[in-house]
């Protein structure tokens, strides 16, 4: 079992290593920011919070959960949402089916997790649902 230091190193390394396989150049700031690093896209810089959704995140409905919130380090430890001001993406890696995923402002914004279905609703439920297949990077 991994402590959370070594999921967030094994997120990291993972996205760094797709970012190299499109082409991306993956920066990551010297000093304690909201974002984990910066992604430059043909020019376009892009902050992006780094998450790992292990197999502890993953229910029984054939979802993954992905916690969307950091504890600040100050003295009375508060939970604090992303926001769009803060980052432009959200980048998880999802180690029970060895994808990153990529999801924009609409899926992450004050949220405190976001559910991606990684098999379809036995109930064929389709709208207001996030597939898997959509949000890979």
């Amino acid at each position: 079992m991994f402590t959370t230091i070594q999921k967030g190193e094994i997120a990291q390394l993972k996205i760094q290593l797709r970012a190299t396989e499109k082409g991306v150049t993956v920066s990551r700031p010297t000093t304690d920011a909201r974002y984990d690093a910066i992604l430059d896209l043909n020019g376009i810089l892009k902050r992006v919070q780094i998450k790992y959704a292990g197999t502890e995140t993953t229910n029984s409905t054939g979802s993954i959960v992905i916690r969307l919130q950091k504890k600040t380090k100050t003295k009375n430890a508060k939970v604090k949402n992303y926001t769009l001001h803060e980052i432009d993406a959200v980048l998880a890696y999802l180690p029970s089916v060895d994808e990153v995923v990529w999801l924009e402002p609409e899926f992450f914004h004050n949220k405190s997790c976001v559910c991606i279905r990684i098999v379809p609703a036995k109930n064929g439920q389709e709208k207001n649902i996030l597939n898997l297949s959509e949000v890979i990077w």
